[in-house]
């Protein structure tokens, strides 16, 4: 606890407050460094689903964050778990933003992949073409995936790209939203960009 902090009134509201004084006195606790032992108590079904996400925006714990994201039977929490993972004050770790990359649950992906794109690092290009593989993976995703694998070849630290790369990325080349990556990624990857009459029947 913070010297000279009184959490008593706090403490109080978490015991006896409404769905939103519990919340709210989940997340001053953490900033006065005096939250409860037992946080994950208040994950439970038995707490009203804001206090069940403060409490997890609440952790530090990343292994358990992670299962979190990845087994919470909740997509709300497995969002907010991943959002401390991937938008926390501690920038995430290659192996979390691949555990999460396979997640089932492509909102986690996307975030993933997005994250990837801030965070490149070479140990994630084959993760990255793995997840660009799959075949019911939803567009919005796919483009993620592409601009990650964008931002990894620009940093420059890869000797030479994955031989998969070619095969998984040329069927993106032609999509509007990555104009200027595809430029990029054609160079890289000796690729011809597509030439395309009619766009809108062209999009993968």
């Amino acid at each position: 606890t913070c010297p000279g902090v009184d959490v008593a009134p706090l403490r109080e509201a978490l015991a006896q407050g409404g769905a939103a004084e519990r919340a709210a006195a989940l997340r001053s606790l953490k900033e006065r460094k005096a939250l409860p032992a037992a946080l994950a108590e208040f994950q439970t079904e038995a707490w009203p689903l804001a206090v069940r996400i403060a409490s997890v925006e609440s952790m530090d714990e990343r292994p358990r964050l992670l299962r979190i994201a990845l087994r919470n039977a909740d997509p709300r929490l497995r969002s907010a778990a991943a959002g401390v993972i991937l938008g926390g004050d501690e920038p995430p770790r290659a192996n979390e933003i691949v555990e999460l990359l396979a997640a089932a649950d492509f909102v986690l992906v996307q975030a993933a992949a997005e994250a990837a794109a801030e965070h490149p690092d070479p140990a994630i290009e084959k993760p990255l073409l793995t997840t660009l593989a799959r075949k019911d993976l939803p567009r919005a995703a796919a483009i993620a995936t592409v601009r990650a694998l964008d931002a990894l070849y620009a940093t420059g630290r890869l000797p030479h790209p994955n031989p998969d790369a070619k095969a998984a990325i040329r069927r993106w080349l032609a999509v509007p939203e990555l104009v200027t990556a595809s430029h990029r990624l054609a160079a890289t990857l000796s690729l011809d960009l597509p030439k395309v009459r009619h766009p809108e029947r062209a999009l993968p």
